[in-house]
């Protein structure tokens, strides 16, 4: 079989296909479809993972599988090698795919740590040679989601009014440790490829300990990989009086576009959404709505899905989906 980029990956889609009705966890299920080819050298498949979270999902747990099975397509024995290839700043215009959701629990954070590397990932590095080049940002690209529209300049960015984001609350200056790392990587990933690694993300915890910033951070994140990208933050207590505002003044039509009309929903604190059968009615439709469009959805609440016990089944099924 040729070893071309266009052959590698048909088979890299038939690998993804077979594995995937496996025996396969669902957000294992995820990081293969996130995960592109980029070449084939020598026996070792060169892939492209969008994060270092997801880079080492699959070389901890999938390297095996995903090595038996190219092995087994390409006639040969066939070793497998992970890089980490960030998003591009521009996305394309390429159909999105839906991926598997997830649910993670928030534990502490802190505001004053020193900050790391600010620098927004923006690109692939230069390999000397430029059909590979251009091979692996063709590969990046492919996995980028589609947005409203060509990528923006800082200068015609949403104004900080229509995304509510909080400057203080960012990656930069969130403290990670052992009992908040899985929460903070499923966070990063989810700001570095919106709708492809986990749609929704539930983040749950006691209040205080971080939830909110995690939220802002992916906001934050996306938006300075993305300039074009539309994202709202909103607590649940402001969707609920925006709704019922909108209600009294009748203006439910730009309600919902001001909540759907984004490529990023970040909604915290969803457990006040209990006992509210009317904005529940419109949640679920709203979180339909941007589901069915492949725009992710955040979501923050002090109990996971199933402690969320007179909210409506058919909300709460949604938050189950996935861990």
């Amino acid at each position: 079989m040729s070893e071309r980029q266009s052959d590698l990956g048909q088979v890299w889609n038939e690998v993804v296909r077979e594995l995937s009705t496996g025996t396969l966890s669902p957000q294992q299920r995820a990081w293969m479809r996130v995960t592109r080819p980029i070449g084939l050298l020598d026996g070792t498949a060169l892939l492209a993972a969008p994060s270092d979270f997801a880079k080492d999902a699959i070389e901890r747990a999938l390297r095996e599988p995903i090595s038996a099975a190219l092995s087994r397509r390409l006639g040969r024995q066939v070793s497998l090698a992970v890089k980490v290839d960030h998003p591009l700043p521009v996305p394309p215009q390429l159909p999105p795919q839906f991926t598997a959701p997830g649910a993670v629990e928030s534990d502490n954070y802190g505001r004053d740590s020193t900050p790391r590397d600010g620098t927004a990932p923006g690109g692939v590095a230069d390999s000397g040679g430029q059909s590979e080049k251009e091979a692996a940002v063709a590969t990046v690209n492919e996995i980028l989601p589609t947005f409203a529209g060509p990528a923006a300049s800082a200068s015609t960015r949403p104004p900080r009014s229509q995304t509510r984001l909080n400057e203080k609350y960012t990656f930069d200056t969130f403290v990670i440790g052992a009992s908040n790392r899985f929460a903070h990587a499923a966070a990063v990933a989810v700001a570095e490829a919106p709708a492809r690694a986990y749609n929704p993300l539930f983040v749950w915890g006691e209040s205080g300990l971080g939830k909110t910033h995690l939220l802002h951070a992916v906001g934050h994140y996306a938006e300075r990989l993305f300039p074009g990208m539309r994202v709202r933050y909103v607590s649940t207590e402001e969707f609920t009086n925006d709704f019922i505002n909108s209600l009294r003044d009748d203006r439910k039509v730009a309600f919902q576009r001001r909540y759907r009309d984004v490529d990023v929903l970040l909604v915290d604190d969803i457990q006040f959404l209990e006992g509210k059968e009317g904005t529940q009615e419109e949640f679920f439709h709203t979180f339909n709505t941007l589901h069915n469009a492949n725009k992710q959805i955040v979501i923050s609440s002090d109990r996971p899905p199933k402690g969320l016990g007179t909210l409506e089944d058919r909300l709460r099924t949604r938050f189950e989906w996935g861990l």
